[in-house]
């Protein structure tokens, strides 16, 4: 039997943690939308069942519901499926109707508002610049000369590695080792203000390591493996990583003030693509210079002092991104912003438990921010926003507890495709279905209908506003079936009569 998110997850107290991207790919939305058409058709539909959901079509005018409707909730859901916001002129909205219960409209509990951090995490980006050939080429062997390996002792091993100081700058800096085993290094910049002790480095630096080793090789299983392999020529050559960097081709967390920015905000962990680069290739938008060419990750030091078990979470969030670079990227399907970013939360929320991270610290915790104001951002768009994380992993907590869980997300990584071809193609092959992504929308409309877990807030939003692009949303209580009635009539209208074809529509009677 499936079981639907919105059932098995309670409501959570959302922190204020987003996700930014590096280098932000995401197209900018308009609000312009060419396509646009006039409705004129009335259909009528025969309610033969509960929970029916119907699809209404850009043409349709007004629809009439007839059946066993007496005390029956009607419900109706808008759902943009282009990549431009729809603006409100061109929203459609049930105008009016018969047969509505006076007190039908969901009421507003009022709730007090969470409290929520300032602060937010950003998460890696695919660098990916174009390569001179039209495919990256072979990866070589790794028969070569190799660079000597360091001999590793806990807080004696230094290194120098590229870090962050700001949003647009790097420095390389002096590094000690402070953890490390067969799986990992754990390194700490030597000025790092708030690891400031020895014993200190050494309590955070072990837990990493512990901790990452423990899911590494269930990550592995899942997801896919990170490639031993970085670019090191614009053609797309590759050379193992044994050949170049010093760590070989183990992990390296390493743990410092990530944009310098203290405790005034800031950033949880991020994963950069570019090292997986070698320093010199010059191409046509970018020359790699600040690469540390193997398995970098990093993580914030005020963070892991003051909010160590989300930091222990995004270890599984950034190898995600390492990973997803690695399986999808560098093998030329590299993966949307969203959805890279629903596969990190993703990995989160399923190692969850092996790390021993609380509800409050993973990403549940998102789900409060996607039923207060889930219309604010698309269901697959990503604009860095607290929101388009919210509605990114809503989305996906979904999908795979009713769709498959890991066997799901494995599939998702290893079909060779990206984006809503990979989640429409995984869905099919694990479940033996035929949906197409618009289906599984539906679907997850109706999971949002779901009155086992009746929320109101859901509906709060009564304004008919601009429709986010790449799935936005809004969703509507229209109303209960006054007593007596098995016929209702709704009358679709908008601000200018007329509305956009990539407007979906769908009826809900529950």
């Amino acid at each position: 039997m499936k079981k639907s998110l919105f059932v098995s997850i309670a409501v959570l107290s959302l922190t204020a943690c987003q996700f930014a991207e590096l280098e932000d790919q995401a197209e900018s939305a308009s609000t312009t939308q060419p396509v646009i058409v006039t409705p004129e058709n009335s259909n009528t539909i025969s309610i033969n069942k509960e929970s029916d959901i119907f699809v209404v079509d850009s043409a349709t005018s007004s629809l009439t519901l007839t059946g066993n409707l007496e005390g029956k909730t009607i419900y109706y859901a808008a759902v943009n499926t282009t990549n431009r916001v729809i603006s409100n002129e061109y929203v459609r909205y049930v105008a009016s109707g018969n047969a509505r219960s006076a007190a039908s409209y969901a009421s507003i509990i009022e709730e007090e508002e969470s409290a929520e951090d300032e602060f937010n995490t950003t998460s890696g980006m695919d660098f990916f610049p174009e390569f001179e050939s039209s495919s990256s080429r072979a990866a070589g062997d790794s028969s070569g000369s190799k660079v000597k390996k360091l001999t590793l002792k806990n807080g004696e091993t230094t290194k120098k590695i590229f870090v962050s100081t700001s949003s647009n700058a790097y420095e390389k800096k002096a590094a000690t080792l402070y953890a490390f085993n067969e799986i990992c290094n754990v390194w700490v910049i030597n000025d790092d203000p708030f690891l400031n002790t020895a014993a200190k480095r050494s309590e955070i630096a072990s837990i990493y390591a512990q901790k990452f080793a423990l899911v590494y090789p269930m990550i592995h299983k899942i997801f896919g493996k990170e490639s031993d392999f970085l670019y090191s020529s614009i053609r797309g050559d590759k050379q193992h990583m044994n050949e170049v960097n010093d760590t070989g081709s183990k992990v390296n967390i390493v743990i410092y003030d990530l944009y310098n920015d203290g405790s005034r905000g800031g950033t949880l962990g991020l994963f950069s693509s570019m090292d997986y680069y070698k320093n010199g290739l010059a191409f046509s938008n970018v020359t790699v210079s600040r690469s540390n060419e193997g398995k970098f990750f990093y993580i914030d030091s005020y963070f892991a002092t003051t909010l160590l078990d989300y930091t222990v979470s995004t270890l599984a969030h950034e190898f995600q991104h390492m990973i997803n670079f690695s399986v999808k990227a560098m093998n030329g399907k590299a993966s949307d912003s969203n959805f890279n970013e629903m596969l990190s939360m993703l990995c989160e929320d399923l190692m969850q438990d092996v790390l021993k991270v609380d509800d409050a610290y993973s990403p549940k915790n998102r789900i409060r921010k996607f039923l207060e104001s889930y219309y604010k951002a698309g269901i697959r768009e990503y604009d860095s926003t607290l929101q388009s994380y919210a509605n990114a992993y809503a989305f996906g907590a979904w999908l795979i507890r009713n769709y498959g869980g890991a066997a799901l997300v494995k599939e998702m990584m290893s079909n060779g495709k990206a984006n809503n071809d990979c989640i429409a193609s995984a869905v099919n092959s694990i479940n033996g279905s035929s949906y197409s992504f618009n289906d599984l929308i539906q679907e997850f409309v109706k999971a949002c209908f779901n009155q086992k877990f009746y929320s109101p807030r859901i509906f709060e939003n009564n304004q008919i506003t601009d429709i986010a692009s790449s799935y936005g949303i809004f969703l509507k209580n229209y109303g209960r079936v006054a007593k007596g009635e098995n016929s209702v009539t709704l009358n679709f209208a908008s601000e200018s009569g007329k509305t956009s074809s990539g407007l979906l529509m769908y009826v809900y009677v529950k």
